[in-house]
Formats: C-alpha cells, structure tokens, sequence
C-alpha cells in the first residue's frame, strides 16, 4: 500500500499589482489650431492640404476638407502596401452610398506616397515599410503626425460642427497602420 500524497502546503496569495482606476485617455475637447491641417487645391476627389509642418499632403475626400455642416461622420480608409488610395476611397464612397450615409459621410483616404507611385502625389515620401509603422518620410514627417494632422482637422468643431463620429479603417498593410496608430497616434479622443 502506497501512502497518500501529503496535502499541499498553503500557497501564499499572489498580490496584484496596484492599477490606476481610469485609463490614460487622449486629449478632448477642440484640437488645438497647431494639429489642424489647412485644405488646398481640389481635383475632383483628390485634395492637396497642407500640414502644419508646411508638407503638402495627398488625400482623396468625399467632401473637402475645407468643412462642412451636412456630415456627421466620417470614415478614414487607409490603403495597402500597393499604396492605392484612390481605389480605397472609391470602395469605401461605393459602400457608404449602398448604407445610404454618402450624403452626411465624409470619406478620408490618406496617401503615403514613395518613390515608385505612379501620379506620386506631393509632398513626403516614404520608404515601403515606414508609413506602416509611423516612421519618418524622406522628408523626417512621421505618418502618424500626419494622420493626427488629419484627425484633428475632422475633430475641428468650426469645420465639421455636426461630426459626431470618425472610424479609422485599414486592410492589410493599412490594417497594421490602424493598430499601431490606435495605440500611438495623438489623434483627438
């Protein structure tokens, strides 16, 4: 007869690290006027707007950036690796427009341009794998300063007075853009 195993002894408890009781959350209320980027020259759906670091920047919109008192929402789509914004933004109007919300949507696709992009757009220049990450452009502007430039001009309450919302979307590559900007970018809360 084998003797029964002894009981355990009494495991101490395990202290649990003290947290803090709210999470550290973005800034609310307006953004500040050094975040907002200004607009520029419209060719049909493409805008040249200008960041506060005096970059010009490409993005194709539904309605400019300029403002307007009709949307209340806004949808940013960022592209891939292909760096195809164009086909973005005219997917996301297509479906904004079968949910019925083109008239008070705004669609935002942001283009980080690099070397080899045909029609190039203006301004930085990122290498393939930069923008994916937030790092610099040929030209040291990070892709997430600009697109908290691009958040906050939304945000901006004299220029869209009614938007309640902004959805920040990506596939693939555009995907990981989203994630690691939800988690580090300074956009407006």
């Amino acid at each position: 007869v084998v003797p029964a195993p002894a009981p355990p002894a009494t495991l101490p408890t395990p202290r649990i690290p003290e947290r803090s009781a709210t999470p550290p959350r973005r800034p609310t209320g307006p953004p500040p006027a050094s975040l907002m980027a200004r607009p520029g020259p419209r060719s049909g759906s493409q805008e040249t707007i200008t960041l506060p670091s005096g970059a010009k920047f490409t993005v194709f919109d539904s309605f400019p950036m300029s403002g307007s008192a009709a949307v209340t929402r806004a949808l940013v789509v960022v592209h891939g690796t292909g760096r195809n914004a164009e086909g973005y933004f005219q997917r996301a109007v297509t479906a904004a427009k079968s949910a019925g919300a083109s008239g008070h949507t705004i669609v935002v696709a942001p283009w980080f341009t690099g070397d080899g992009d045909k029609g190039g757009g203006v301004g930085p220049q990122w290498e393939n794998d930069a923008w994916k990450q937030g790092y610099a452009s040929s030209s040291g502007l990070s892709s997430f300063t600009a697109m908290d430039n691009i958040m906050a001009t939304l945000a901006d309450k004299r220029r869209f007075p009614r938007l309640t919302h902004i959805t920040l979307a990506g596939h693939s590559a555009g995907g990981q853009f989203t994630q690691r900007y939800a988690a580090f970018g300074k956009g407006p809360n």
